[in-house]
């Protein structure tokens, strides 16, 4: 959690048009990111290592999800510490980043044990997939997963971080909030996927022998030895002190649910292969927007509200914020961050149908099996997409003294 201080500026409200001209690029610059993690999925899901370890394919909805949670919370949280004005000389700076980056590290080893287990749990659900488990397959699933999520977590977390200091730096408020979000939207989507298949790929290439040895050093020096070490480091900074003790439930609650969508995907893609390609854009599209409006939000309550109330809205109209809206208010009223739904409402329905198509013609240029493009499914496809907005959540967990960035 981002501590108030007396002297922290005033939240400075964006017009939906200044909004959408700021973030119209890296939405589809994003988008694009999780059409490609959706065509490398496709491609990957192919080889031998996904075949043999099938609990690879349960992992990846979570293991995405997992990565595309760490790195939209943190380019978040640096959006809002930024937007307060506490990384404006360098020392803060210094001080921001290294606790931001210990938090990153802790939480994508540990996190990416759990969902490694229960991959390996929800596997024994089904006797096709129960049958492969062995101490070897286990070991490369549990350290690749482990070596994937460190390796996408500090790349992203190193773009996104550069990305906020040179936005506060250039004075641009999109660099922060309508930037930051949707690149790691991306970013974790596109090298996620390539990253975690390489890497379970190069160990399930090794020798036997090797695959224990290297497995375990992975295991242990990530688990036992740089877990615990970020974990006292992070504790001892002010910026993460808190979100080292309240950023780890939701992580884990967004991993169990996230494991059913991956075992239904496993058995999905035995029937049909293809549909692999488009869970990365599923997701991801919803999580850019959720991103945006999410990190808007969060800086909005840190500015204004006081602790146990929602804030009043800071605009020329003020009203007292509810602790709980409805859709109604939502879309239809006339503050801040209703403007901003509608507006991402109104441009996720094109957005997607470009993606769709742009994908649609790169898997035909590369000869590689594609979709056949139905009404039901476009339609079916856009829904999902509309019950993507984090407004309702965010007050009320805020209203329960929870920080929403972690």
């Amino acid at each position: 959690m981002i501590e108030n201080i007396d002297d922290q500026p005033a939240y400075q409200a964006q017009s939906s048009w200044t909004v959408f001209r700021q973030m119209i690029i890296p939405f589809f610059l994003s988008g694009l990111g999780c059409g490609a993690a959706g065509i490398v999925l496709n491609h990957v899901a192919e080889w031998p290592v996904f075949i043999d370890i099938p609990q690879i394919s349960i992992l990846v909805p979570a293991f995405i999800g997992m990565i595309g949670n760490i790195e939209t919370t943190s380019a978040s949280r640096l959006s809002t510490i930024a937007n307060l004005g506490r990384m404006d000389d360098w020392k803060n700076i210094g001080n921001v980043i290294t606790g931001n980056f210990m938090v990153i590290e802790c939480q994508a080893s540990l996190m990416a044990m759990f969902a490694a287990l229960m991959a390996l749990a929800i596997s024994t659900f089904r006797e096709a997939t129960r049958d492969k488990i062995t101490l070897e397959t286990a070991l490369i699933l549990c350290a690749g997963s482990v070596a994937s999520s460190i390796l996408a977590n500090t790349l992203i977390a190193s773009i996104v971080t550069i990305l906020v200091i040179i936005g506060r730096r250039l004075n641009i408020n999109p660099g922060l909030h309508n930037i930051s979000a949707p690149v790691a939207a991306c970013m974790g989507d596109a090298s996620t996927v390539a990253i975690l298949a390489n890497v379970h790929r190069l160990l399930y290439s090794l020798n036997p022998t090797y695959q224990l040895y290297i497995s375990g050093i992975i295991l242990t020096f990530t688990l036992v030895i740089m877990a615990p070490a970020f974990i006292f480091l992070a504790r001892r900074n002010q910026y993460t002190r808190s979100v080292i003790y309240s950023g780890w439930i939701p992580l884990l609650v967004a991993i169990i649910l996230c494991k059913p969508a991956g075992l239904v995907m496993e058995i999905s893609m035995e029937q049909w292969p293809v549909i692999s390609t488009f869970f990365p854009l599923i997701d991801g599209v919803g999580a850019q927007v959720a991103g945006i409006q999410t990190s808007r939000i969060s800086t909005f309550l840190h500015t204004t509200a006081e602790h146990k109330t929602t804030a009043k809205q800071n605009s020329d109209d003020v009203k007292q914020t509810k602790w709980f809206f409805s859709p109604i208010h939502v879309f239809f009223s006339q503050e801040i961050h209703s403007k901003l739904a509608r507006m991402l409402v109104m441009i996720t329905p094109p957005a997607h149908l470009i993606f769709l198509a742009i994908i649609y013609g790169i898997q035909h240029l590369l000869n590689e099996s594609s979709f056949h493009f139905t009404a039901s499914f476009i339609i079916i496809h856009l829904i999902a997409v509309f019950l993507s907005n984090n407004h309702i959540i965010i007050s009320i967990i805020f209203s329960r003294i929870l920080d929403m960035e972690s």
